[in-house]
């Protein structure tokens, strides 16, 4: 993915998030991040992006991007869930196909080594995405439905997310509700950005290798 501040590359793990793997390559497949998506929410924490202009503000009506707004299942925490632990144990234990042995080994690999460490990628709804800056931040990678879609690889973290421009804040860290609104950018697009908030980092492209 190419973005304002250059590339960065992701590793996806469509093993642990199914349904936001195929939101994703949805999003891929309809070039949904060439109109320029911006990095509206960048805290030390992390990093939320994927707020775009509604149909029902779109000149005209017409959205180019009707297709990535189909309502779809968000997937369930693979992970942190005790009943899901269990069942998955039991499912290892019961199996006599190799293969899904080797799937759970394969998650439990991506627990200990990738999920919800620093930069993580995770699908949280419609078309927004968020990358964790931290490792553990917060309850990150601990509710219901959190599934790590993937991780940040190479110097990604460092070369991109770490220089993404972050002073002017947002509404939802703010208690002031200042900064960057998405329901702004809902409504006014990029246009929004541009004139109140010129600084800001977007993505600009990305695609498959």
């Amino acid at each position: 993915c190419s973005t304002s501040k250059g590339i960065f590359e992701i590793e996806l793990f469509p093993e642990t998030s199914p349904n936001g793997y195929h939101q994703f390559l949805k999003m891929l497949e309809n070039v949904f991040f060439d109109q320029g998506i911006a990095f509206f929410r960048v805290n030390k924490v992390a990093i939320q992006f994927g707020a775009d202009q509604q149909a029902r503000f779109r000149p005209n009506g017409i959205d180019p991007y009707k297709s990535v707004r189909e309502p779809w299942t968000m997937d369930p925490n693979p992970y942190n869930n005790d009943k899901n632990s269990n069942n998955q144990q039991e499912k290892i234990r019961s199996s006599q196909d190799n293969n899904n042995d080797n799937t759970a080994q394969q998650q439990q690999h991506r627990r200990n080594q990738h999920a919800w460490t620093r930069g993580t990628l995770a699908m949280i709804g419609g078309t927004q995405m968020l990358i964790t800056r931290v490792s553990g931040g917060h309850t990150m990678g601990t509710a219901p439905h959190d599934s790590p879609l993937g991780k940040i690889i190479g110097d990604g973290m460092e070369r991109v997310f770490d220089k993404l421009y972050d002073g002017y804040g947002n509404v939802l860290d703010d208690k002031q509700k200042k900064g960057l609104d998405q329901i702004q950018i809902f409504e006014r697009g990029m246009d929004y950005i541009q004139d109140e908030f010129p600084k800001t980092d977007y993505i600009l492209h990305c695609q498959m290798k």
